[in-house]
């Protein structure tokens, strides 16, 4: 936004909280009413408020904060996916612990011991290289 650009903006004395939204005449609302205040609808915005309503959300969109909101909302799908897969394993994995909670934690103990001793072989390996 350039310095010195103004927005207008309406008087919102004639808005009523809940059941005012359906009768405004300044602009097309939703019919509900969102923490006493009317949801405008894009659609009926004539040209000129539909220009300030651009501007506004370039502002956000270019600002620090609204950066970082823009990220987060593209990759809401991929949050949340990641959010269910991690509820599914998680309810598979008390599943199998409580079949077979032994065999699990020595395969886990044995894994673990494979690990670090692969790691160690490696580390060894290559330092004799040199």
């Amino acid at each position: 936004m350039k310095k010195g650009a103004t927005i207008e903006c309406f008087d919102t004395k004639k808005t009523t909280a809940f059941g005012g939204c359906s009768s405004k005449p300044i602009y097309g609302t939703h019919q509900i009413p969102l923490l006493k205040y009317c949801i405008p609808n894009l659609d009926q915005l004539n040209p000129i408020q539909l220009k300030q309503v651009n501007t506004i959300e370039t502002y956000f969109e270019t600002s620090i904060v609204g950066k970082h909101v823009t990220d987060l909302f593209k990759a809401r799908w991929t949050i949340l996916s990641s959010v269910g897969i991690c509820l599914v394993l998680t309810f598979i994995y008390i599943q199998l612990m409580s079949k077979c909670a032994t065999c699990l934690a020595w395969f886990s103990i044995l894994a673990v011991q494979v690990g670090l001793i692969g790691m160690g072989f490696l580390c060894y390996t290559l330092r004799s290289d040199d």
